[in-house]
């Protein structure tokens, strides 16, 4: 999985792997490594492609019920 680096003050890298339907998000602020799971692609791609990624992940991935886990636990 490519982990891409938006202009973001939220995210620092964010990528989608398509065989897990898995995203995974890396925070600017304290650089944990997030995972939510069944997220599908076109979903992570369009969050990955808004002009807000950290507001995007907010409003369709937390609040969408995703559920989440940090990878380091």
């Amino acid at each position: 999985m490519k982990m891409q680096n938006p202009f973001s003050d939220t995210v620092q890298a964010i990528g989608h792997d398509p065989e897990t339907n898995e995203l995974h998000v890396v925070w600017q602020k304290n650089g944990k490594h997030s995972v939510y799971k069944d997220v599908p692609a076109d979903k992570a791609d369009m969050v990955m492609k808004s002009a807000s990624v950290g507001s995007a992940l907010y409003e369709h991935i937390k609040r969408g019920g995703h559920e989440h886990s940090y990878l380091d636990d």
